[in-house]
């Protein structure tokens, strides 16, 4: 994977903050401003604004706090692949875009503070945890049947069951509220199942599951539109814990639909999945 120079700045910056700032309030700030300038020292510009959301993502969904960057240095596993992950969910959450024209490949990432470093091989984490492939089965050109299970990535299984390629009849029911959707479009219908095959308990949300149609755009949900059978996936799963149930798509009337997953927030990783032809 391709990944640009500003990679590396952008996520050595959390753990190498000065140790000088006294309070959460100072230790934000001079985040956001080492994470700016370490932008703008690759020719990339970075919004104060995208930087805070990102030190704000890291803080609110790691162990570490403002006051502890920089001053005993946090140091995560090189196979820590949890925390690695919540990184990239950030850049992604604070649309902090990894990619452009400079064509490195193979490059390390080194995190250290004063006294220890560790390197990290970017490119081998990602293609440890990706099981997406560039051609042949589980393509976009060669998606999976329906009915096969695939492991997506960081131990979460898929399947597709089944499909309603014009359910709007059982939508607007469920629903009864709600109009049915425009003239020419319909709401489809989608049964899968998400299996947790990792050793912690995680949110059935957790992994990135959408749908795209013979336009070749992805199609929109049918929220707020209340869906069939679709409670399960607002649950938490227990290790070999699955969760089976409906997605609903809007999409234009007598189009295929085809789902694809991933659990990297790259969309190179994405792996494919017929739903309806």
């Amino acid at each position: 994977m391709i990944l640009k120079k500003i990679f590396i700045p952008i996520l050595a910056f959390v753990f190498i903050l000065s140790s000088c700032s006294d309070s959460a309030g100072d230790a934000r700030e001079e985040a956001v401003k080492q994470m700016v300038s370490a932008a703008a020292e690759d020719g990339i510009s970075i919004s104060e604004y995208q930087a805070g959301c990102y030190v704000d993502y890291v803080v609110n969904n790691t162990e570490i706090e403002y006051t502890d960057i920089g001053d005993d240095g946090f140091e995560p596993a090189d196979d820590d692949m949890e925390f690695f992950t919540t990184v990239l969910a950030g850049l992604a959450e604070c649309d902090i875009d990894l990619f452009g024209a400079d064509e490195d490949s193979g490059i390390s990432l080194e995190i250290s503070d004063e006294d220890s470093s560790i390197s990290i091989d970017i490119e081998d984490l990602l293609e440890q945890e990706s099981g997406a492939p560039a051609t042949g089965p589980g393509s976009m050109n060669e998606p999976h049947p329906i009915g096969t299970t695939v492991d997506i990535g960081n131990d979460w299984e898929l399947t597709i069951n089944s499909s309603v390629a014009d359910a709007t009849d059982l939508v607007v029911a469920e629903d009864g509220f709600y109009d049915p959707p425009e003239l020419g479009t319909v709401y489809a219908l989608v049964n899968i199942t998400l299996t947790n095959t990792g050793e912690e308990v995680r949110s059935a949300l957790q992994p990135n599951i959408k749908a795209v149609g013979d336009e070749k755009v992805e199609l929109e949900d049918c929220w707020p539109v209340s869906v069939p059978d679709d409670r399960e996936f607002y649950k938490d799963l227990f290790p070999s814990g699955s969760a089976t149930g409906n997605l609903c798509f809007e999409m234009p009337e007598g189009s295929s639909l085809t789902i694809y997953a991933n659990t990297t927030w790259f969309d190179s990783d994405n792996i494919f999945f017929t739903a309806i032809d």
